[in-house]
């Protein structure tokens, strides 16, 4: 299987990380941050792009754009695009992240594509039960995802690096003392 993850935010990396458990002979993490992508391979993903400096998803990445699944997590109108245009035919796509405004995706491509297309949003309480049984056995370590941790008392600090989309913190800890 080969999967391409379009997204390197939090809900991305964690898609890499799971996805990696599975060994697919390809995992590919498309986003726009170098730090983030770099965190991908640590994930696990075999190969990144970046859709900012490195390539445009019209002259193909320069990937073979024949990915089995495709799992959209950028939240962007984009990204959604892109998750299309990178599926097989035959694919799967399965859209997560919410943009808040129309795709304006390619219909006909999904037709034509005879793809799969999948939104998800929410989970079951299985689902959650899993997943919290992933961490607490140690397969999904989150730790890697935290970029910044500050004392409770810091919370004006925390709160600061959050906001500030040039520092790149991907999540914000605070800890009691």
């Amino acid at each position: 299987m080969t999967v391409a993850v379009v997204g390197s935010g939090t809900l991305g990396l964690l898609a890499v990380a799971l996805l990696s458990r599975v060994s697919p002979a390809r995992l590919a993490l498309v986003g726009t941050r170098a730090p983030r992508l770099a965190l991908g391979v640590a994930l696990g993903a075999t190969e990144t792009w970046n859709v900012r400096r490195d390539q445009r998803l019209e002259a193909g990445f320069g990937l073979d754009a024949d990915f089995d699944l495709v799992f959209e997590a950028a939240g962007t109108v984009d990204g959604a695009r892109s998750a299309i245009e990178l599926a097989r035919r035959g694919g799967t796509v399965v859209l997560e992240g919410i943009s808040g405004q129309p795709s304006g995706m390619d219909a006909d491509a999904v037709v034509l594509g005879h793809m799969r297309v999948q939104g998800i949003f929410g989970a079951s309480r299985n689902a959650w039960r899993w997943v919290v049984e992933l961490f607490a056995d140690g397969v999904l370590d989150t730790k890697p995802l935290v970029s910044h941790s500050f004392p409770l008392e810091q919370h004006d600090e925390a709160f600061t690096a959050l906001g500030d989309r040039s520092g790149d913190a991907l999540k914000v800890q605070l800890t009691p003392d």
